[in-house]
């Protein structure tokens, strides 16, 4: 691998009872991929990812109260830490998670799990921790 090549990739994976799925982001031809309701105001965060090769469909939303958000955090930079507008963090401890498998290579698009995970946790950075 050349240094200055390196590529972005990221990793989704589902593991509960007869679903074990990973998402490998690195081909991005290979997924629909769609983030949207990104509301910092009210503390969500939804996504749904879908193989298009295998015919699976992985939503997700992430939702916390807006007022269990911290102060904007100090973050790292070159001049050092720093909670300006578009660095500093913001945190909430106390959210749930959504989730929604479907597999979609049948005409009936079969829904394979639907859960609600607590005690997740939500951090908007930059720009978005206004």
């Amino acid at each position: 691998m050349v240094s200055h090549l390196v590529p972005k990739v990221s990793v989704i994976a589902l593991r509960a009872p007869n679903i074990h799925w990973d998402f490998r982001l690195l081909n991005e031809h290979s997924f629909k991929y769609n983030r949207y309701s990104l509301t910092k105001d009210i503390g969500t965060w939804d996504f749904a990812i879908e193989s298009k090769k295998d015919g699976r469909l992985l939503a997700l939303n992430f939702s916390s109260p807006s007022s269990s958000f911290s102060e904007r955090l100090l973050t790292p930079t070159h001049n050092g830490f720093s909670n300006d507008t578009g660095i500093g963090a913001k945190e909430s401890y106390i959210a749930h998670v959504d989730i929604l498998a479907v597999d979609t290579s049948r005409d009936n698009n079969k829904q394979l799990l639907k859960a609600r995970i607590y005690q997740a946790a939500l951090e908007f950075g930059g720009e978005y921790a206004t």
